[in-house]
């Protein structure tokens, strides 16, 4: 009887010994995103949702998409963008600013019927090859999501990862890695009727 209790106490004891090692990601502080107005909002001062070079009513300079087939009926706008999201470490989880911001991008897209959107996910060079393609993905249907939740159809926002293939700072150290921990949202024209 007390080899059984022994064996017992040595199972629970390595159970707890095994749990208590597991370590978890480092908590990041949220990220000072300073918006193009400068104001960290990522929209214009007229809080149109978009940095226009040209006039609020949309864009005038379009060019034939090139993102992976994406192009069928769809043309990237060139002349203004939509603000980055980004996340904390190996997370795909939406923080609260990055929320405002897309409640902003999706306020836009709901009056732009014609607009779409892909969400380009990316990560920071740590990890492998594979799982930063699949965390990036997993960002960018992190942001597909939550704009299908605000009432945008599904068929105008599109996704793609990768990965860490396009960094928007070269370097390591967490003042780089935390930039490149995003989903760039790219407006599109949509040329083709989206019900």
């Amino acid at each position: 009887m007390s080899s059984k209790w022994l064996l017992s106490a040595c199972m629970i004891t390595g159970l707890v010994l095994l749990t208590a090692c597991e370590e978890e990601p480092p908590a990041v502080e949220p990220i000072n995103t300073t918006g193009m107005d400068g104001t960290g909002t990522g929209f214009d001062n007229n809080g149109v949702g978009f940095n226009n070079t040209n006039d609020a009513n949309g864009p005038s300079n379009l060019t034939n998409n090139a993102l992976d087939g994406l192009d069928n009926g769809w043309k990237v706008i060139t002349d203004w963008k939509f603000p980055t999201i980004h996340f904390a470490y190996d997370s795909d989880n939406l923080g609260e600013s990055e929320i405002r911001k897309l409640q902003q991008v999706a306020s836009y897209l709901k009056t732009n019927g014609n607009v779409g959107v892909i969400v380009e996910g990316n990560c920071d060079e740590r990890g492998t090859e594979e799982y930063n393609r699949a965390l990036g993905e997993r960002r960018a249907l992190s942001v597909k999501t939550y704009l299908t939740q605000m009432g945008i159809s599904a068929d105008r926002v599109r996704t793609i990862s990768y990965g860490e293939d396009k960094p928007v700072m070269q370097g390591t150290g967490e003042s780089v890695w935390s930039q490149n921990r995003r989903a760039d949202l790219v407006p599109a024209q949509i040329m083709i009727n989206v019900q």
